[in-house]
This record gives structure tokens, C-alpha cells and sequence, in this order.
């Protein structure tokens, strides 16, 4: 007698937990998102190397693959996350009075990962050129000793970079397709005195994303 009223007790509660649970069951998607591809995003940054030197950074991002991993819960909470790869185009320069111009051009491959609530990380490999000035009148002695002024006088580097940064998004928050970031770049000068010198700068910028892919409308002319 107790064993049935322990066996019908049982199969209650599990009939109880099993409703609980599909009340509060998660609907779960995967997918990649195709038409990311159609867009460009397009950054401005203050860009500062040592710290000390002031600069800017305007640049493009072209995105490769994008996915979305979206979650709806049964009470009407809905959850997305993306996870997106993409290409850069980068043009920049900074400036100190009493040490050089610098002007560069960059390109890289990313990976950025935007949470829920906006939360971003994102990461940067790439390789890029910069030509630097001195900011001074600089001159220069040939084999006979005599003395002339160096025009344009400065150096050529080639530029690995190694890049991260984190931020936040506001499209959820504010429904504007806008994310603010905080990145942290590494770089080597090479050649530097025949070998390599590294450096770094901090960067705080703006992404402006989901602009017309505008190479995508010249080929689709073509």
C-alpha cells in the first residue's frame, strides 16, 4: 500500500517538474548571418602612441563571417550573442613637436565577440607601413664634407601589430547601431638600427556599423 503511494507521489512529481520545465524551456537558435557581409562598418579613433603622442585613426572594417546564437525563454526573454570575423582598412597618424609626424596605413583580420548586454571583446592581427618626419630642420654631409639640408627627412618601417580591446554596444540599449571601444595595440618598428624596436599605443574610438557596402554596389554595376 505505502509502495503505490510512494509510486503515484513520484510519478506526480515528475509530471510536476516535467511542466515546470518546459515552461521555462529556452528556444535556441544558431545560425550565421549572411547579411552582414552587405555592410561596412566604419571606426574613428584617437590614436596614441607612448602615450604622449597624439593622433587619429579612420578606418573601415568589412565583415567575413558572422554568426548569431539567439535564445527566447518561455516568460518572453530574448538573449543574442554574435560572434563575427572580419577584415580592416586603416589610416592614421600622430604627431610630437619634438620627436616625429608619424602617418600609417594598416590593414588586419579581427575577431569580435558582442554578449547580451553589449559587452564586447575583440582581438587584432595585422601588418601595416609607416613613414615618419622629423619635425626639425635636419642636414646631412656627403663625401667632399659639404653640408646640405635633408628634405623630407624621416624613416620607413614595416609594422607587425598585435591588437585587443574590449567595449560596449548600443544597440540594444539604445537602438543605434554604434559601439564605443578601448584597444591596446602592440607593434615592432623594423627595421630600427637593422634590427626591430617595439612600441605601443591606446586607442579610444566609435564603430559606426551597417553602412552600404559600397565595393559590393560597384560589382554588382559591373
Amino acid at each position: 500500500m505505502w509502495s503505490a503511494r510512494f509510486i503515484a507521489l513520484s510519478i506526480l512529481c515528475l509530471l510536476h517538474l516535467s511542466g515546470w520545465a518546459q515552461k521555462t524551456e529556452k528556444h535556441k537558435i544558431r545560425y550565421r548571418d549572411t547579411s552582414a557581409i552587405r555592410q561596412l562598418n566604419l571606426n574613428i579613433a584617437l590614436f596614441r602612441p607612448m602615450i604622449s603622442h597624439s593622433g587619429y585613426k579612420l578606418g573601415f572594417e568589412y565583415p567575413l563571417l558572422t554568426f548569431r546564437k539567439e535564445k527566447q525563454k518561455r516568460n518572453g526573454v530574448h538573449k543574442q550573442k554574435e560572434r563575427q570575423y572580419f577584415a580592416t582598412a586603416n589610416l592614421g597618424g600622430f604627431y610630437h613637436r619634438r620627436h616625429q609626424l608619424g602617418l600609417f596605413l594598416n590593414t588586419e583580420l579581427a575577431f569580435r565577440n558582442t554578449g547580451n548586454k553589449g559587452f564586447v571583446k575583440e582581438c587584432f592581427a595585422g601588418i601595416g607601413y609607416l613613414r615618419t618626419f622629423l619635425p626639425n630642420p635636419t642636414y646631412q654631409v656627403n663625401d667632399q664634407g659639404e653640408v646640405s639640408r635633408k628634405r623630407l627627412a624621416g624613416h620607413h618601417y614595416f609594422i607587425p601589430i598585435l591588437s585587443f580591446g574590449v567595449g560596449k554596444s548600443l544597440q540594444k540599449l539604445l537602438k543605434k547601431p554604434v559601439t564605443f571601444h578601448l584597444k591596446q595595440s602592440t607593434f615592432l618598428y623594423i627595421p630600427e638600427n637593422y634590427l626591430f624596436a617595439g612600441n605601443f599605443a591606446l586607442e579610444f574610438g566609435v564603430t559606426y556599423r551597417n553602412l552600404n557596402n559600397f565595393f559590393l554596389k560597384k560589382n554588382h554595376g559591373n
